[in-house]
């Protein structure tokens, strides 16, 4: 397996990890605003805060490996070839939008 080939490989791997982070923060986040008991809230709140930070650290795994592969692309290797539902957005937007540069 080429170095092109893995990187891909890993950036699918980190964006399906992504999306599966975001889905349980959803579901923390539904299940904290229905919570009425207070120690289960604080409770809540500690899953909310590790979970993103969890995909606070994915997501900038994934802009490292996308801008190696942007790097490799500019340089003549293959094109960057978006792959399928989940493309890596960046924070705040749906998975499987474009991308758009990161700041």
């Amino acid at each position: 397996m080429t170095q092109q080939a893995r990187l891909h490989s890993r950036r699918n791997e980190l964006q399906a990890r992504w999306q599966r982070l975001s889905a349980l923060l959803q579901a923390v986040q539904q299940q904290y605003d229905l919570e009425s008991r207070a120690e289960e809230r604080l409770r809540l709140d500690a899953v909310l805060a590790q979970r993103e930070a969890e995909r606070q650290q994915v997501e900038a795994q994934l802009q490292a490996i996308e801008h190696e592969l942007a790097i490799r692309h500019s340089a003549g290797d293959q094109p960057v070839v978006p792959t399928g539902p989940g493309l890596y957005t960046g924070a705040g937007q749906r998975p499987g939008t474009a991308h758009t540069a990161l700041p």
